[in-house]
């Protein structure tokens, strides 16, 4: 018979136990109702019984296996299906073996022990002793495979409890033994049996729960080996499994078995590159181990389980970003504020002589920790540590220390206050220095510095002496695959050999991204072949000196001066080239272009139209910047820039600024800070007695509703609230309390309906606008937001609420002096 027509006959004697359950519990054991579905349960596995010698029905993750094949979803999801499921974890019956012979009276009495209360099975020792005392043969509890190891055994052997010899169940159970003996010898087969794989986590649980674990520490083993596998179907299975045992594990609150199990998951997540079914479950377990053991105050052991993520997270090993992002997020998810609460206050005290420790898991932490650190900091500045000034002097320095390994750019502002301040401690004050030094370098470590790509249109160039070649990245793949061969082959000398041959090749090139990234392939193929990482080194940046454009670094001195070598390093290959011809123009009012330019030769003049005419607002020569509202901003151009003569420039793209936030780099706040020094636009602005906006403007207070919209009007989330600003007849501004992420996504596209009321002092409006962002600029932990509106208003309405506004300004004058 086949095993569709088996569950189909099982699926019908569980919808007849079923009814059996409830009906025994409503009518006593000798009625008709009783005895009539106990006929029809033997009856069904009497046609079972002719087939097999045995049904077994067994509970994994809540879904039921049948004879060793698990339901489909329509099946799975049958009441008295789900019914009989929740009679087995009641009670605690991961398996029922119903045997060729059973007779009546058994299933009878089964019946009646499966339907009493759990507590008091449990009082009379248990049901399998309850069960045996009702001479009950043919219906086996929890009959599953044991594996069992002897002292001197290196391999396991193999028993079980089951059905005679001749039953397929049998068989079965035997190819489930044989697949745990063969990954047992490290054997790769039977990861690729989903038998196996599916009875493998119910097995080793039920050592573990049994007093088996040397048996579940060696299958546990060999799963967390077959997690390091290089097959990625090895991986995934082993891991899936892994993970099944932990979610058991876990929702048991076994967690001294969860740490044994853990150190394999923390090396699979180390070395695992790609993001399998099992990797989000396997983190989440990960994380609520760190918590439990950090909280329970075992921190050395916390931090092995957080180690792996803290390795990624910070660089030290390189992931896509899928997966570090995934690592950064167990990292702050760990760092509630319970945990931090609890770290800190062993870091201060020290009392159970774990302050070190904590103050390692803090760094871990990264920037989830910074907050808290700053304010202790903080306070033992005005305190002390309880009274005790050295032991506070003690914890600054361990606290300056510990920001600069962390090397977030965030903790440099406190720390150059500690270093400049006159009431900080000198050794306080030398711990903040370092620290400030370690974030720059920690900077210039995880630099990646892009070579020189391809002109993004037909009047771009490459930089002077600077290769012009297209990048050829299925070159630098195949390289790679071919170092993968070599050291798979055990030839790993072969492979550095090659890789530093092509390293020097590119750098030769100026192709600096392809002799990185081979660079980080060399340390990862062989990472003792220190002479030949540290020489591939210094020929790329040897090469980088080379091909760096002194002309433009003495022309930019003023802000090149304010960085250090490697943030000029990074800033500098950042750049593209482009080249304009006399009178092209370069970008227009309105325009979404959002580039900062670097003009090295030539001249540009920056215009407006006003009544038909062109205004000059400012003319730019070498050394100037261009475009910086709408580089550091969400802008659209405010006005034109064309050429008056040929021009040569460099640009950045704004996606870099992206990425060096994501570095933590420092460059942008010292771009920024440069552009706002340089404040060459105000001035002929102010000689000129222009204004670019040309509707009178009125301050306003209040709230504003704001709905984004896509471009066709219809709306996108729910509206949020902002604080009023200023107001003219073509537009608003006003402030936003929203995340960085998504005001850029919703500038993309800029449409919004504005709902506000307006008050002219003898009437209040309800304006109702559609309206085009033009520009949104940080504003503190906010954005200001710039709107044109659809229709101009009505002047009348803006002068009743100017005149309103100059009232209650008087009269708020009059009560201040008053």
């Amino acid at each position: 018979m086949a095993d569709s027509s088996i569950q189909k006959k099982a699926i019908e004697a569980i919808i007849v136990l079923n009814a059996a359950f409830t009906n025994i519990r409503l009518y006593p054991p000798t009625s008709a109702m009783i005895g009539k579905s106990i006929d029809s349960a033997i009856a069904i596995l009497q046609g079972i019984f002719e087939q097999q010698d045995s049904l077994i029905i067994a509970e994994s993750e809540r879904n039921l296996i049948i004879s060793g094949h698990g339901l489909d979803e329509k099946e799975g999801k049958k009441p008295q299906v789900t019914a009989f499921i929740q009679l087995m974890l009641r009670l605690g019956i991961k398996s029922i073996a119903f045997e060729k012979g059973l007779e009546k009276s058994e299933i009878l009495s089964f019946l009646e022990v499966v339907t009493r209360k759990p507590e008091d099975l449990r009082r009379e020792g248990g049901i399998q002793k309850v069960m045996s005392g009702k001479n009950i043969k043919n219906i086996l509890l929890d009959q599953k495979l044991y594996v069992a190891m002897d002292k001197g055994q290196r391999e396991a052997d193999a028993k079980t409890v089951s059905p005679p010899a001749s039953s397929g169940d049998k068989v079965q159970l035997l190819q489930i033994k044989a697949g745990i003996e063969s990954i047992i010898k490290g054997e790769d087969m039977a990861f690729k049996d989903r038998q196996v794989m599916h009875v493998l986590p119910r097995t080793v649980v039920d050592l573990v729960y049994n007093g088996k674990e040397k048996v579940a520490d060696a299958i546990i083993n060999k799963l967390a080996a077959g997690m390091l596998n290089e097959k990625e179907d090895v991986r995934n299975e082993a891991s899936l499994a892994m993970a099944r045992i932990g979610v058991k594990l876990i929702s048991d609150k076994r967690m001294e078995d969860m740490i044994r199990l853990s150190r394999g998951l923390a090396a699979w997540i180390k070395f695992e590159t790609m993001m399998p079914a099992a990797y989000k479950p396997i983190c989440d377990q990960l994380l609520v181990l760190a918590r439990h053991l950090i909280l329970n105050h075992r921190l050395a052991e916390g931090m092995e389980v957080l180690k792996p993520f803290y390795l990624i997270t910070s660089g030290k090993i390189k992931k896509d970003q899928p997966i570090a992002a995934m690592s950064a997020n167990v990292l702050k998810s760990v760092a509630k504020d319970n945990l931090l609460d609890s770290l800190l206050k062993e870091f201060q005290t020290d009392e159970n002589r774990l302050g070190e420790q904590a103050l390692e898991i803090l760094v871990m932490l990264g920037s989830n920790s910074l907050g808290p650190l700053l304010a202790l900091s903080g306070q033992l500045t005005v305190s002390g540590a309880a009274g005790d000034l050295n032991a506070g002097v003690r914890l600054q320095e361990k606290i300056c220390a510990a920001l600069g390994r962390i090397g977030s750019q965030d903790a440099a502002p406190a720390l150059k206050a500690i270093s400049e301040s006159n009431q900080s401690d000198a050794k306080v004050k030398a711990a903040a220095d370092k620290a400030l030094e370690m974030i720059l370098k920690s900077h210039a470590e995880k630099a990646e510095l892009p070579g020189k790509k391809d002109a993004a249109s037909p009047m771009e160039t490459g930089k002077p002496g600077a290769g012009g070649q297209a990048p050829v990245e299925d070159d630098v793949s195949r390289l790679m695959r071919l170092a993968d061969q070599h050291v798979k082959n055990k030839d790993a000398g072969k492979a550095v050999r090659l890789l530093f041959d092509m390293i020097v090749k590119y750098a030769g090139e100026k192709e600096f991204d392809k002799a990185e990234t081979l660079r980080d392939k060399l340390m990862e193929a062989d990472p003792m072949a220190l002479s030949d990482i540290i020489k591939s080194g210094d020929i790329i940046e040897e090469e980088k000196s080379k091909s760096i454009d002194q002309d433009h670094l003495n022309l930019w001195s003023e802000l090149y001066k304010t960085m250090t070598k490697d943030e000029t390093t990074i800033l500098f290959f950042a750049m593209k080239p482009v080249r304009y011809d006399a009178g092209q123009t370069i970008f227009r009012k309105g325009d979404q272009d959002s580039r900062l330019y670097f003009i090295n030769k030539g001249q540009v003049k920056v215009v407006v139209t006003q009544d038909d005419k062109e205004v000059v607002l400012n003319e730019l020569k070498a050394g100037d910047m261009l475009g910086e509202v709408a580089f550091f901003s969400l802008s659209v151009r405010t006005a034109s820039a064309i050429t008056l003569s040929p021009v040569e420039m460099y640009y950045l793209e704004k996606d870099i600024l992206a990425k060096w936030e994501l570095k933590s780099y420092g460059i942008e706040a010292k771009l920024h800070d440069y552009f706002l020094k340089s404040e060459r636009l105000a001035a002929p602005l102010e000689g000129k007695g222009l204004q670019l906006r040309t509707d009178e403007r009125v301050v306003l207070s209040g709230k504003v509703t704001v709905q984004f919209m896509n471009a066709s009007g219809a709306p996108v989330g729910d509206p949020v609230v902002g604080s009023l600003s200023d107001l003219s007849q073509g537009g608003l501004s006003f402030v936003l309390n929203i995340k960085k992420e998504k005001i850029t996504k919703m500038f993309a596209e800029p449409r919004i309906n504005l709902k506000f009321n307006l008050n002219t002092g003898g009437s209040q409006h309800r304006i109702d606008q559609d309206a085009t962002m033009i520009a949104a600029v940080p504003h503190f932990y906010d954005y200001y937001i710039q709107a044109k509106f659809d229709k101009k208003l009505d002047k009348q309405i803006i002068d009743g609420a100017k005149a309103f506004s100059d009232l209650r300004n008087s009269t708020l004058e009059i009560l201040m002096d008053s």
